[in-house]
């Protein structure tokens, strides 16, 4: 089998040892990864009080397209998506905060 990435650990010439700690590692990471993926669903999927719109249709107007297009894609690092819905949900959860702020002190 060829390695698809050209860092690729050659695993066959691992210990059992290190393949049982490294497998328990990758294992726990990737628990911890799929934690986090369902919290930031939680947070699109769960507009902030009084928003006006959704995550994903603030995502489409300023993008022109959904989250999951942009970058859940082949060829993007799942990493690299959670890090850029990071910074998306802050970027609407700031704007969010700002418009209603904005509006209290027009009341």
């Amino acid at each position: 089998m060829t390695p698809e990435h050209p860092d690729t650990p050659t695993f066959a010439t691992w210990s059992h040892e290190n393949l049982v700690r490294f497998a328990t590692e990758a294992y726990l990471k990737l628990q911890d990864q799929h934690e986090l993926i369902q919290h930031l669903r939680h947070l699109v999927a769960t507009p902030p009080e009084n928003a006006v719109e959704t995550f994903d249709e603030w995502f489409k107007r300023r993008y022109g397209c959904t989250f999951d297009e942009a970058y859940m894609t082949p060829g993007i690092k799942t990493v690299d998506a959670m890090m850029a819905l990071t910074v998306e949900i802050r970027r609407y959860v700031s704007e969010v905060v700002k418009e209603n702020t904005d509006a209290r002190k027009t009341d």
